[in-house]
């Protein structure tokens, strides 16, 4: 049990030094890269913001394009009823012009 227990400690201190040294060289490339960082923020912040502005204009153009199809569709509608009318009011001048002539006029 006691070898166990210095074997685990052992381990537990190799594993803890090997994490120190990563903390130790990640804060040297952090103090190195924080210039790039700061002057990369503005491309980040710009991306998110023309991320943004395209997905707004993504929604309106779904949206207008719905709007056209529903406008297509209604315009469909009063065609066919036109041409409806338009059938019944030839067909009527039709009926008019195969009437005999009683005379009577």
């Amino acid at each position: 049990a006691q070898q166990r227990k210095v074997a685990t400690t052992v381990a537990h201190q190799a594993e803890l030094e090997r994490t120190s040294a990563m903390l130790q060289e990640l804060d040297v490339i952090g103090k190195a890269k924080k210039r790039d960082i700061r002057k990369s923020r503005h491309y980040f912040e710009a991306k998110e913001k023309s991320d943004k502005l395209r997905q707004e204009a993504l929604t309106a153009v779904q949206t207008i394009e719905a709007q056209l199809s529903r406008a297509k569709r209604s315009y469909a509608e009063a065609l066919a009823l036109l041409n409806v009318i338009s059938e019944e009011v030839h067909s009527k001048r039709q009926d008019r012009r195969r009437e005999p002539d009683d005379g009577t006029a």
